[in-house]
């Protein structure tokens, strides 16, 4: 299923192994509206393993970074909030030096 997807977008899915771009929020719903051929499982399903089959994705999840839509089209930037529960996620899997990454991209705070 995620094969599909990398096919029909490749300017927003990119395959196995590959840095991977931050996906808008909302995506989901595009997907349906553009291939109505699958259905809301299937989608959800490639969804999952595109975002949380491993570290790769969570790592590019650094405040600020540009969200992409199915076309490759910048239409928004991943908030501090997500950039804090990547890292979080990254911690909890055992990767601290992926948080740390995502760590330095949040604002820092005057002391």
């Amino acid at each position: 299923m995620r094969e599909t997807l990398v096919e029909r977008f490749p300017k927003c899915f990119m395959p196995k192994g590959a840095i991977k771009r931050p996906l808008m929020v909302g995506i989901r719903e595009q997907i349906t509206a553009r291939c109505p051929h699958l259905t809301e499982i299937e989608v959800g399903i490639a969804l999952r393993d595109y975002t949380r089959g491993n570290h790769k994705y969570r790592s590019q999840l650094f405040c600020g970074a540009e969200r992409v839509n199915l076309d490759g089209e910048v239409v928004g930037y991943v908030s501090q909030e997500e950039a804090e529960s990547a890292g979080r996620a990254l911690m909890e899997a055992g990767l601290p030096e992926l948080a740390a990454d995502i760590a330095r991209s949040l604002p820092q705070i005057a002391a």
